[in-house]
């Protein structure tokens, strides 16, 4: 999606707009986003929704719970994403950065409420 303020020229908006954890390529690929710290990547386009809900969360529902392993409706990650926990159980995130975890309600609904059956 385009329609943001071009990183590299900020009197343009008609670059990428890009998720947390995501940054917009440069001069060239500006209508793309990928894994913010790997610029290797801008100009090979990933096709959605074949590679999942975002660049972390694969699905929302189909893999074991970390938090109980005796649960198996938790997000399933990839690219080295890490589960959200409990409140959160449907979303995936960068590793390190859990305080992303909410952050897009509009994708991944309100929070679970604790100890809830879902």
């Amino acid at each position: 999606m385009k329609g943001c303020r071009c990183q590299f020229n900020t009197s343009s908006m008609d670059c990428a707009c890009c998720d947390m954890g995501a940054c917009q390529c440069g001069k060239g690929n500006e209508h793309q986003c990928v894994q913010c710290g790997h610029p290797e990547n801008c100009g090979t386009p990933l096709a959605a929704p074949d590679y999942g809900v975002d660049g972390f969360t694969l699905v929302f529902a189909d893999c074991k719970c970390l938090f109980d392993e005796s649960k198996s409706d938790c997000a399933c990650c990839q690219n080295d994403g890490v589960q959200c926990g409990p409140t959160h159980k449907n979303q995936c995130v960068e590793t390190g950065h859990l305080e992303r975890c909410g952050s897009r309600p509009d994708i991944y609904g309100p929070p679970f409420p604790v100890g809830a059956v879902r």
